[in-house]
């Protein structure tokens, strides 16, 4: 249940949950605001929880790349995005395409995806926008009466940035590290309270 929203208004072709254009907005293919609101409660009701999925790595804009000028075509303003709230394209890591995913710079810097379509990839390391994410999931726990968090593509931002944001989210915290290799998965338990044990599914995967 917790894709039903908080990774926000997509474009309007996609039902994905991993294609977020507006950090404040739901996915309205899905619901409301208010039907987020209403599901929380009825789960707490129940003695139940709700954990929700959160995208803080990457934003999908719907303007063309210009990848020569490492831009978006922006009407006007060839440093301007679609995207909110970051709306520059210096809230976003310099455009580079990830090609060796065993370079871990280049794992957290560079852009998942290609031109087509391109995941831009935001910044973890400006304090701006450090302190926007930060602001964001309180609000987010807080409005929704959320109890945990499932942090999707953990390995593609700095440890330093889920060590701030999972102690100012306050709440549980499960994240995705999709690697075989336990010592490098098992290295964010440090900076949250837990990891998916993608080691051993990818272990017993081949077994059937």
């Amino acid at each position: 249940m917790g894709e039903y929203a908080i990774k926000a208004r997509w474009d309007a072709r996609s039902y994905s949950s991993y294609w977020p254009q507006d950090i404040y907005s739901v996915n309205q293919h899905f619901g409301s605001a208010n039907d987020l609101k209403n599901l929380s409660s009825a789960l707490h009701d129940r003695d139940m929880f709700l954990m929700i999925d959160v995208v803080v790595d990457h934003m999908v804009t719907t303007l063309p790349l210009n990848a020569t000028a490492s831009s978006f075509e922006a009407p006007q303003n060839i440093s301007a995005t679609d995207i909110t709230p970051f709306a520059d394209m210096d809230d976003f890591h310099p455009l580079c395409f990830i090609m060796d995913y065993n370079n871990q710079i280049e794992v957290e810097q560079c852009w998942l995806g290609d031109a087509t379509p391109p995941y831009a990839d935001v910044d973890t390391e400006n304090p701006n926008v450090v302190g926007t994410l930060n602001s964001w999931i309180q609000d987010v726990v807080s409005n929704f009466s959320v109890d945990g968090l499932r942090p999707s593509t953990v390995k593609f931002v700095s440890p330093q940035f889920w060590q701030d944001f999972t102690r100012e989210a306050g709440v549980l915290t499960i994240g995705e590290v999709m690697s075989n290799d336990t010592n490098y998965t098992s290295s964010y338990t440090h900076v949250m309270d837990a990891v998916l044990d993608y080691p051993t599914w990818y272990a017993l995967v081949p077994a059937f």
